[in-house]
């Protein structure tokens, strides 16, 4: 019941993916919208971090 008041829980079903709650109520189109965008940011914050290089030197992003 804590953790669920932290996340602001009110009903379930409740899902939680990358920084969004999803109440159980959406529509599968609309979840599919969620997780597709929770994925995106999710991979664009990994690509962020990780080593780019250029033609003279290489660096941690």
């Amino acid at each position: 019941e804590q953790e669920a008041a932290l996340n602001n829980v009110h009903a379930v079903p409740f899902f939680i993916v990358g920084r969004y709650g999803i109440p159980g109520a959406l529509s599968v189109e609309d979840m599919k919208k969620v997780i597709e965008k929770a994925l995106e940011q999710a991979s664009q914050r990994q690509t962020a971090k990780g080593m780019t290089c250029g033609p003279d030197s290489c660096a941690l992003g």
